[in-house]
């Protein structure tokens, strides 16, 4: 269930998005193909919303997003 948004302060701040895996599985192998999916559904995000993503990682159990946030 997904939480409440949280306090961001007037004049913005970084926001960090983390998701894990269900059950903590390895479910993300490292590959070319799953590379193009990501960088596909941030592009994806990117032109559906106004995000600026500043760093991310995609770790095999769970991933992280770091942006911006006025």
């Amino acid at each position: 269930m997904a939480r409440k948004n949280r306090f961001i302060p007037q004049g913005g701040a970084l926001v960090e998005v983390t998701c894990r895996t269900i059950q903590s599985r390895y479910l993300l192998t490292p590959s070319q193909e799953l590379n193009e999916i990501i960088v596909g559904i941030l592009a994806r995000a990117q032109r559906r919303h106004p995000v600026r993503v500043c760093g991310l990682t995609f770790r095999p159990r769970s991933t992280g997003i770091g942006s911006p946030r006025w």
